[in-house]
């Protein structure tokens, strides 16, 4: 009777494992960009929001310009 019980505590655990996301691919997120303002020599200031983050985890976020 243990080793019934531990079979199906050990299945339990890998079906409850599994990444619900995984059937269904991110996309793109959608985001907003605020207009430049205070241009200098050396800086700017900017920004944005992010809308959707497309079905994933956002890990960072930044403005960049080069």
């Amino acid at each position: 009777m243990k080793k019934i019980t531990l079979i199906l505590l050990t299945i339990t655990c890998f079906l409850s494992c599994s990444d619900s996301n995984q059937d269904e691919p991110a996309t793109l997120p959608s985001i907003t960009t605020s207009p430049i303002t205070n241009i200098a020599e050396t800086g700017a200031t900017s920004g944005g929001t992010i809308l959707s983050d497309g079905g994933a985890n956002i890990t960072s976020k930044g403005i960049v310009w080069n």
